[in-house]
């Protein structure tokens, strides 16, 4: 067993090598280039997502609005307003299309699940993670790594999100200031939570939420909006298509 200090330990200096591999990756036959041949019909996929992370005091970008500090290391939502900072996630990476219906990625039943496609397998992928740099500066150095692959824009470029507006106009203006087209999907995951989380708003006793959940999930990816009846009333995104 591995004591809590250990793993912290352990998960920084494994931290420290990742910024080491791509260096010595950028210049060398493995650094992804910009793709030939098929290759150059493949999708270029960017994907960003970001969680808020407790910090002390200091380590915060902006001081947290003055509160006494409450006993317990754990806080509860109303007290880690303001105390968090964001740390973020990109990956960048090359997939052949793959076309898939909603029956492939969400079926209803065997026969359905029998049947299912697979989905488009990554390839040269690229991550970075960074809890110093904001959103933006994550953004910039993502579309710099696309811009290797793809200098002419010449492939489709696919972005997923989690949903989070400001993310959404990070990658909006970025893509409006480098001329390049971008779609914009929000990631499956994120959407199931979202659905989810308004069933339990809009139907806290009902036994059949899930059932709800799943039909609203289906209708989503079949391109139908759901009922106005089991819409969230705030939602989490706002569409972005371009």
């Amino acid at each position: 067993m591995l004591g809590t200090r250990q793993l912290q330990e352990i998960a920084i200096e494994a931290a420290r090598d990742i910024r080491d591999f791509y260096d010595q990756r950028a210049g060398s036959a493995e650094e992804p280039s910009a793709a030939v041949g098929a290759q150059g019909r493949h999708l270029l996929v960017l994907s960003i997502d970001a969680t808020g992370v407790n910090m002390i005091p200091s380590g915060l970008r902006t001081p947290a609005p003055p509160r006494p500090q409450p006993p317990s290391a754990q806080l509860s939502s109303k007290e880690r307003t303001g105390r968090t900072r964001m740390a973020c996630v990109t990956a960048c990476y090359d997939a052949a299309p793959a076309p898939r219906t909603a029956a492939d990625i969400l079926p209803r039943d065997a026969t359905e699940r029998a049947e299912r496609k697979k989905g488009p397998a990554a390839k040269n992928r690229h991550m970075d993670a960074s809890l110093e740099h904001s959103a933006i500066t994550m953004v910039t150095t993502l579309f710099d790594q696309a811009e290797r692959r793809d200098p002419e824009h010449l492939r489709r470029w696919i972005v997923l999100v989690d949903g989070a507006n400001h993310q959404l106009d990070c990658l909006t203006q970025e893509a409006e200031r480098r001329g390049v087209s971008i779609d914009i999907i929000v990631d499956f995951v994120h959407v199931l939570e979202y659905l989810w989380k308004a069933a339990d708003d809009l139907h806290p006793t009902q036994p059949t939420r899930a059932t709800l959940v799943q039909q609203a999930a289906r209708d989503l990816l079949e391109g139908h909006a759901p009922p106005r009846d089991r819409r969230p009333a705030r939602p989490q995104a706002r569409p972005h298509r371009r």
